[in-house]
């Protein structure tokens, strides 16, 4: 990969940015895992909503790296509308393979998927408020709020390098931040202190 980015054609195959970067994220969020393990003491695996929220940031964060690989975020800068609707024109134009080869198409389903997890995430971090995990809560709201911020501003402006960088490290931090929440929250569970 590395090789192919250092070419003339600086570009490299989304289906390789999504495995890198996936690959990535399972290492990251393994040596988090592990590292609240050993200095907290070992919590459980989330569940139900907690870990639907993870999922929905990895798929999110996924589907941001075909948009990144096909440089799909240079169409259709307005939010919410992509021309003039919801729905790209170009949408299903690459078959049965289009939301893979697409790029109108990957720019939708990473809109659309990122707003799911945006509701998600905020009802998550209410809930943890509500629960007695006031700061991990408000930590998990403000991320996904910013990030969410910071990829229609990212769009808006045409994918500048700084707002892309900066969209992309607040994925990361996210993430993290939703994996410390949903530890403190199974070790609670666990019968220890809430660690918030």
């Amino acid at each position: 990969m590395v090789k192919s980015g250092l070419s003339e054609d600086a570009t490299v195959s989304q289906y390789r940015l999504a495995v890198h970067l996936g690959t990535a994220l399972v290492i990251f969020s393994l040596l988090v895992w592990t590292g609240l393990d050993l200095f907290y003491r070992p919590s459980r695996r989330p569940r139900g909503h907690t870990m639907g929220s993870l999922l929905l940031i990895a798929i999110t964060i996924l589907a941001g790296a075909l948009v990144a690989g096909m440089d799909a975020g240079l169409l259709y800068n307005e939010y919410p509308l992509m021309g003039n609707g919801l729905l790209p024109i170009e949408y299903g134009d690459a078959g049965y393979l289009d939301a893979f080869e697409n790029p109108a198409s990957a720019q939708f389903h990473h809109r659309w998927i990122a707003a799911l997890t945006f509701a998600a995430v905020i009802a998550l971090g209410i809930r943890a408020w509500r629960g007695g995990h006031t700061i991990l809560g408000g930590a998990v709201i403000g991320a996904v709020t910013v990030q969410f911020l910071l990829g229609i501003a990212t769009l808006l402006h045409g994918v500048p390098v700084t707002l892309g960088g900066m969209h992309q490290a607040g994925a990361v931090i996210l993430l993290g931040a939703t994996l410390v929440l949903a530890h403190a929250q199974h070790r609670a569970a666990n019968g220890g202190q809430a660690g918030s």
